[in-house]
């Protein structure tokens, strides 16, 4: 996967549209640098590639536990009206097989009087794909899934608190269980201790008294009531659970089927009927236009000639009236001169020089004058070619413009139509839908009673056990109540124990390759080898146990703060190498929390390879003039984050800081 292009419009401190390319410019060049200051939006740029991705699952890091709706309201920059909106693009490319597409994500909202109004669309190669639109939660898994994303997005914050030892724990056996599927295991696990908690009764033997005797005889019954209310809101679960799957499953038949193409019907007919309407009213246009002036552009070269030509031949003849006009003036001059009686040498000298000037203006002759157009059509002709013909000429090119985008629509509503199911295969399934439906209602009304019940029962409980507790002054000894539950407990810290061994064994027999890279990344970041011969992972509580040069396990709480965050970057590299994904890297602050020698590794041995597309948002005191030189020669594309104080804005420009 490789990102070539963001586009922010009026996304949190991101007024107007702002694109910005984020394509390497080769496999030696994979850094995309974006500088900017703490609070000018390198965060809120991050969260924008989550949101575009992922929409409503996204884990954006200023949304908190506001509902999605709201977190989009809350978005759109303060100084833009919330009916205008705002919007992300993402533009990415992926190979499937060998072959490689290209994809952008249009996310938008706008608030629709009270509520906010979202609208995706999904282009492959530049198209339109009402499929893949439908449907693209479940495509963008294909291409980042969200439980791993953390491993690719990521903040210098999150990169420190893995250098607590108890985090990256967390973080491995986190990443491996998503990685190999062991959520599932890991639940059913806990289930089990809370079903052996749940089967365990407390007694109370110690009080002879009346009043004690009497509040143990309460709470044993509460606690079975208790119980009994326990199981039954279990069951209830279990009826809710099976209810909902059995509401997936007709979602997903009812979507197999086109059903959402079926509830849509009308409304693509509407719009195919609307679509065809426009055509046939383009086509009765441009019949229109062509009975104007529009044949006369096949021929506008020869209307730009005889243009031409008129208006030699009305230049000639205007010569030619000159010509006759003075030839009658010369003779006029020639009689008065002689009744002047001047001298003969100067009345031929006067002749001469007439006679030239005349022949001078005899060119008009050899002008062909074929046309004769007078005045009037000659402006006509004019008319035609400055003006008519050039709104002509704009209204059909805009006309078939339209033609094209139209039938294109078309298309794309008979793709749609295509795939529209019968009523006979849609009817059943929408029945069976509304069934389902009645049945969670009562379902929900009936885990609800058992939900209030039980929260009484618990009050009670916690009541009478304070009473007791008063008037108790020994120990009270615990034993079970019952042989079946007792059963019950042992069979369930049996099955414990074969679970935890069969993920034991395939946490085991995965290991050594996430070994192998945790180890080798953290080899290369630290270069210290006396330090580091080895780095294993132990199975059952993935903790991550580094080996000496002596041979001996090294205490990594001994490890410095920087050797700890850098062996943090090499649980996150690792397992993102781990996942068998070829995905961008985004780092946020990456060295914010660093000394200066573990800046340098991170700058000179991990950036340039993180990834085959790194980008880092960067302040200037992180990625300063020293690490800038370092890291130049992988960098692709530099951006400045800069902040506008008068308008509360963050413009996008080229170029880093300095």
């Amino acid at each position: 996967m490789i990102i070539d292009e963001i586009t922010l419009h009026n996304f949190g401190v991101y007024l107007g549209r702002q694109a910005v390319s984020l394509k390497p410019k080769n496999d030696q060049k994979p850094v995309i640098l974006i500088g900017g200051l703490n609070g000018v939006g390198k965060t809120t740029f991050m969260d924008a590639f989550q949101l575009a991705l992922f929409g409503k699952f996204s884990n954006c890091s200023n949304r908190g536990s506001l509902a999605y709706d709201k977190y989009l309201q809350r978005s759109i920059h303060k100084a833009v009206d919330p009916k205008d909106g705002a919007a992300v693009n993402l533009k990415f490319r992926h190979s499937t097989n060998g072959i490689e597409r290209s994809y952008e994500i249009r996310r938008s909202w706008k608030l629709n009087r009270k509520n906010i109004s979202e609208t995706v669309e999904v282009l492959r190669d530049g198209m339109l794909d009402q499929v893949i639109t439908e449907a693209w939660h479940e495509h963008a898994e294909q291409f980042l899934p969200l439980r791993i994303s953390s491993l690719f997005f990521f903040d210098g914050e999150k990169i420190k608190g893995l250098a607590d030892f108890g985090k990256s724990t967390e973080l491995i056996s986190t990443g491996i269980n998503q990685l190999l599927g062991l959520d599932l295991i890991s639940q059913l696990m806990t289930d089990l201790v809370v079903l052996e908690k749940r089967n365990k009764l407390k007694l109370t033997d110690k009080g002879k008294r009346h009043r004690i005797d009497s509040v143990e005889d309460t709470i044993r019954d509460l606690s079975k009531k208790r119980e009994e209310l326990k199981w039954q809101i279990l069951d209830s679960d279990k009826v809710l659970s099976l209810i909902k799957s059995q509401m997936n499953e007709i979602d997903e038949r009812f979507r197999i089927e086109g059903g959402d193409l079926y509830q849509k019907r009308e409304k693509l007919e509407n719009k195919r009927a609307t679509a065809i309407k426009e055509l046939n009213e383009i086509h009765c246009k441009l019949v229109e236009l062509a009975g104007s002036e529009l044949p006369l552009a096949l021929v506008s070269d020869y209307l730009e000639q005889i243009l031409e030509q008129s208006e030699i031949e009305e230049k000639a003849s205007d010569n030619q009236k000159l010509y006759d006009i003075l030839q009658k003036r010369d003779k006029a001059i020639t009689k008065e001169l002689k009744l002047k009686k001047i001298s003969k040498k100067l009345l031929t000298e006067i002749e001469k020089l007439l006679k030239k000037d005349l022949k001078e203006r005899t060119a008009f002759k050899k002008v062909e004058r074929y046309l004769n157009i007078d005045a009037d059509t000659r402006n006509s002709i004019k008319l035609i070619i400055d003006e008519s013909m050039v709104a002509v000429l704009s209204g059909v090119k805009a006309l078939l413009t339209r033609k094209v985008h139209v039938e294109e629509e078309i298309e794309n509503l008979d793709r749609q139509l295509a795939n529209v199911p019968d009523a006979e295969a849609i009817v059943q399934i929408i029945a069976d839908k509304e069934k389902v439906k009645l049945r969670k209602q009562q379902a929900d009304v009936s885990h609800g009673v058992l939900m209030k019940e039980l929260q009484n029962v618990e009050k009670s409980i916690t009541s009478a056990e304070r009473e007791l507790e008063k008037e108790l002054e020994k120990e009270i000894g615990v034993e079970y109540e019952h042989d079946s539950v007792a059963r019950i407990i042992k069979h369930s810290k049996r099955s414990r124990k074969t679970l935890s061994l069969f993920k034991e064994k395939v946490i085991r027999y995965h290991l050594e390759k996430i070994e192998r890279l945790v180890f080798g990344a953290f080899r290369q970041l630290l270069r210290k080898e006396s330090l580091v011969t080895a780095l294993k992972l132990n199975p059952k509580t993935i903790e991550p146990e580094i080996i000496g040069a002596d041979g001996k396990a090294v205490d990594v709480q001994r490890l410095s703060a920087g050797e700890r965050q850098l062996l943090a970057v090499s649980l996150l590299w690792a397992l993102a190498q781990a996942s068998d994904r070829p995905l961008p890297t985004i780092i946020d602050t990456p060295l914010g929390r660093l000394d200066t020698t573990h800046r340098t590794h991170l700058v000179k041995r991990y950036f340039p390879f993180a990834s085959h597309q790194v980008m880092l948002l960067s302040t200037d005191e992180e990625i300063n003039k020293k690490y800038h030189r370092m890291i130049k020669p992988w960098i692709s594309q530099e951006y400045h984050l800069e902040f506008d104080e008068l308008d509360q804005s963050t413009s996008i420009r080229k170029g880093y800081f300095w």
